[in-house]
């Protein structure tokens, strides 16, 4: 249907949009380097469980850790070798090659006849390299949106990411039957619930290679003649400096961001390690209930957003108090998780068989410590991963990226995901150390105190924040 209104009523319908048209392509690539990300992570703790009996949850934690601090190393050397460049194409393409080869790493781990845990280790941190540019398509997706419009544009990028995770968790239940070791292609190249996910993203991977350099519309830059260097980065924190911008207001939007990562980032962590020593679940059946877990989750913040996008939620609801709202469901998330004292809620003994259970050889509080009823930690922990996490990073990155303008945003995206990923590098290390020594109950009440604390430094901030949101 041709639009024969006036060009300001036409800019509200979205395929009408040039703008939007830009925003579709790039929340694209965005879907399908993250789909990688989503479809590898439900099965890496079941994985390594399974063919390394030596790998423990604190390796698992540190292996998660090293993922972070690789990703936060080379956000920003993406991120200036962009932007010396005027171009984000050949940064983006190194991230999608460097993924390639931690895919092919991740199918070759049987070639190794012992120490396979390290194997997937090395996986993880080129997976972490990879994934290491979506800052530059968060910076994109500033340029290509207005201000007025800044709230829908990172909602298509949450929605992408979110459908992401829905693609990630469909794909590991429609291979739920095929449990390990499955059949082999080649001798030690199989295919079995781990490793579907794994061949899904090689294919994801060359299909985002084709969109970047066909599809993906950027703007090019005049390329600097400095040389990348610290200086450089001096020089340019310095310019920021210097640009009138409201940084005690950036400086709360980037801790509350950190604050909010702690719970995807501890939650996932921990899930296979709980489902197994807690619940007494196997690896196929942890990937079941974790894919479950993920195909709600997804479902419910893609609502979410596109609620944001076509319904103009956004305008009914502001920012800061979609924060507040959703700080306050993990606090009480939290409280509702917690391992309350009860008879009938006892933790699963070891299974030498199956080796599932809590292994008291690994937990000292197998038999001093509760469960809390399945259902109970399960449904708090959902509601909080498909609506309240989104919810927080939707408002935040909308907010930042307001309280940033319409300066060339490509460094100060990357700044909040490496202060980001800072602290997801400590965290998963520590959160698998505390559950280790102490069980869940420690893990509960750190993150509602967190986000207690919070909610109340946004409380402090709330009139401050009001011309932004």
């Amino acid at each position: 249907r041709v639009c024969r209104m006036e060009r300001s009523v036409c800019s509200n319908t979205l395929l009408q949009h040039p703008e939007y048209n830009s925003l579709l392509v790039t929340s694209l690539t965005i879907y399908l380097c993250a789909v990688e990300f989503s479809i590898i992570h439900v099965g890496e703790w079941p994985y390594m469980h399974q063919i390394d009996e030596d790998a423990i949850s604190s390796f698992f934690g540190l292996a998660s850790s090293l993922s972070k601090a690789a990703h936060a190393v080379a956000a920003i050397l993406f991120a200036v070798m962009a932007h010396k460049m005027g171009d984000i194409k050949p940064a983006l393409l190194a991230g999608r090659i460097i993924t390639l080869i931690g895919c092919l790493l991740y199918l070759c781990v049987e070639f190794f006849p012992f120490d396979k845990r390290f194997v997937l280790l090395t996986a993880y941190l080129l997976f972490g390299i990879g994934f290491s540019t979506s800052p530059l398509l968060r910076a994109l997706i500033s340029r290509q949106s207005s201000l007025p419009n800044r709230f829908t544009a990172f909602a298509f990028v949450h929605t992408a990411h979110l459908l992401s995770i829905l693609t990630g968790a469909v794909v590991q239940l429609a291979f739920a039957n095929l449990p390990y070791p499955g059949f082999e292609i080649i001798p030690n190249i199989k295919v079995h619930i781990y490793t579907v996910p794994i061949w899904l993203a090689l294919l994801t991977n060359i299909i985002v290679i084709f969109v970047i350099i066909f599809k993906l519309e950027v703007r090019k830059k005049e390329v600097e003649d400095s040389p990348i260097s610290v200086s450089w980065l001096r020089s340019e924190f310095s310019r920021l400096r210097s640009l009138s911008l409201p940084w005690l207001l950036i400086t709360v939007v980037i801790l509350e961001r950190c604050v909010v990562g702690t719970f995807p980032a501890t939650i996932p962590v921990l899930s296979g390690p709980i489902m197994g020593a807690i619940y007494g679940k196997t690896g196929q059946e942890t990937v079941i209930i974790l894919a479950i877990m993920q195909t709600c989750n997804g479902t419910l913040a893609i609502l979410l957003s596109l609620a944001f996008v076509f319904g103009n939620l956004g305008r009914i609801i502001s920012t800061r108090l979609l924060f507040l709202i959703s700080a306050l469901i993990i606090v009480c998330a939290a409280l509702l998780t917690f391992p309350y004292p009860n008879p009938d809620s006892i933790i699963q003994p070891f299974n030498e068989t199956t080796r599932t259970g809590c292994n008291p050889n690994e937990y000292s509080w197998c038999y001093t410590n509760y469960a809390t009823p399945f259902f109970l930690f399960i449904i708090p922990v959902a509601a909080c991963l498909g609506f309240a996490v989104p919810s927080s990073m939707l408002s935040l990155d909308t907010i930042y990226s307001r309280l940033l303008g319409d300066i060339d945003q490509s460094v100060m995206q990357a700044v909040i995901v490496i202060i980001d990923d800072i602290s997801h590098v400590a965290l998963p290390l520590a959160a698998s150390a505390v559950f280790t020594s102490s069980g869940y109950g420690a893990i509960s009440i750190a993150i509602g105190g967190l986000f207690l604390g919070a909610a109340g430094v946004w409380m402090m901030s709330w009139r401050a924040m009001k011309p932004y949101v």
